[in-house]
């Protein structure tokens, strides 16, 4: 597990607002939020050219388990899913999967890694201590709006997952075992870029199955890298937070009716 300091800039940044009044109405205001978005399920908002299935997008449409999304130049979305919300940046290909045939997600899986050790499965712990096996092959669910993973072919993705649901995610350099998390991930190619917002993540190497890392963060304390050096050795490595804000994360979790814990922290003075 990893621990460390609040950010003194963003705690800093928290009692201004506080101070100047801006914090006590949050909770309205996200109340006012949720009750302004116009769809429970689907696409929220669209900037630019924005697809699903090799189709023009539109605002509260979503077609289930196996949908892929993909933005252009410049363009952006986001998107609900169940209790689960979305912002995809410019030039992203994403897949959301849910109930394919084990079958279909397996070749897709295997096609994105490239690599025959990606189909092991990827271990997280319980609150309660025992440990479960996620296998991203295998999602159990047909619902329309439930989400057993994402698959991250390129560009980037900013996450709010719902407490108790426990999806995979997949780059072709990474997985990520998801708990109640708020999570951004950046897919480049040889390199993916992860930060653990809030929440707990697994992260597990494709190159090195053996290669992992649980992340344990309340406010973008611990972003990784996981990328191959110029040995060729897979390696997960500390870097810095990078090209996502607060104010998106407050956007998405209103999206859903909920606030992120960093609110709930600063207020019961934690950090």
């Amino acid at each position: 597990m990893i621990s460390s300091n609040w950010n003194p800039e963003r705690r800093t940044f928290l009692r201004h607002m506080a101070a100047l009044g801006l914090l006590a109405p949050t909770a309205a205001l996200l109340t006012a939020c949720v009750k302004a978005r116009p769809f429970s399920t689907g696409f929220q908002s669209l900037h630019g050219a924005v697809r699903i299935n090799g189709r023009n997008a539109q605002r509260g449409v979503w077609k289930g388990p196996g949908s892929l999304v993909e933005t252009g130049p410049g363009a952006t979305t986001t998107l609900s899913v169940g209790e689960n919300a979305f912002m995809l940046r410019p030039n992203s290909r994403v897949e959301f999967l849910g109930g394919p045939p084990a079958s279909t997600t397996s070749t897709k899986l295997e096609t994105a890694a490239k690599r025959q050790h990606a189909t092991e499965p990827l271990l997280i712990t319980n609150s309660d201590s025992n440990t479960q096996s996620f296998n991203a092959e295998a999602p159990s669910t047909v619902k329309n709006d439930t989400l057993a993973g994402l698959l991250i072919h390129q560009g980037g993705v900013l996450s709010v997952i719902q407490s108790g649901q426990s999806p995979i995610f997949r780059t072709p350099e990474a997985r990520f075992g998801i708990r109640g998390t708020g999570l951004y991930i950046e897919a480049e190619p040889n390199h993916t870029y992860l930060c653990t917002c809030y929440g707990t993540v697994i992260i597990q190497s494709v190159d090195d199955p053996n290669l992992k890392e649980t992340v344990n963060t309340r406010h973008h304390e611990a972003p990784r890298e996981i990328f191959r050096n110029q040995e060729g050795t897979a390696r997960i490595a500390r870097t810095a937070m990078r090209d996502h804000t607060d104010a998106e994360l407050i956007l998405l979790e209103s999206l859903v009716g909920r606030r992120p814990p960093f609110f709930e922290d600063e207020a019961n003075n934690l950090y």
